[in-house]
């Protein structure tokens, strides 16, 4: 997604926590993709990025965190955390952006205790939208527990993202959780 944005000409911020990946990412177009690596001190880095990005206009963000299990010495707890914390420290370049924001979100799974419910996400997303009025953010759940996807599977994904950053998707109401699987099953 981030190659595709950069594609289109747009400047990505990708963050991550494996410098490789990032890095790997950004080289067939650095001057549009800019990877940040968040390690073990994120909590530290929230401050940098408020400060860093306060004035400037954010269109579009994406936060795939809550999908990914990013770390396992990471508690769900604090990946929810991250996503709020991340979400709060660029609010000023959202609401300047008047930004289209998407949470993409893990599916329900009963037997996993050890990670937030999707309801715990739709309140953060309603929250989030009801503190910032010019900015609309909704979410996606994407399939829990999925190892490996298609090129056609990936592209769809990345595509219902995308067109919830776009502006044709102006009548979902923010705080909105669409279901992906439902979409294209």
């Amino acid at each position: 997604m981030a190659a595709r944005l950069a594609g289109f000409g747009a400047t990505v911020i990708a963050l991550g926590r494996d410098d490789t990946k990032l890095r790997a990412l950004a080289t067939p177009n650095p001057k549009q993709i800019e990877p940040l690596a968040l390690h073990a001190g994120w909590r530290d880095i929230l401050p940098l990025l408020q400060e860093a990005w306060a004035d400037q206009h954010i269109d579009i963000y994406v936060d795939l965190m809550p999908l990914m299990q990013v770390d396992t010495s990471l508690e769900a707890s604090d990946g929810f955390a991250f996503s709020a914390g991340l979400a709060a420290s660029l609010r000023r370049g959202l609401r300047a952006g008047k930004a289209l924001s998407v949470l993409v979100v893990p599916g329900s799974n009963p037997l996993d205790t050890a990670r937030p419910a999707p309801d715990s996400y739709r309140a953060l997303l309603q929250r989030f939208t009801k503190n910032n009025t010019m900015v609309r953010m909704v979410g996606v759940r994407m399939p829990r527990g999925k190892e490996s996807w298609t090129r056609s599977e990936a592209l769809s994904a990345g595509d219902t993202i995308l067109m919830l950053c776009h502006p044709v998707s102006r009548g979902v109401k923010g705080g909105t959780v669409i279901d992906w699987d439902a979409c294209v099953g």
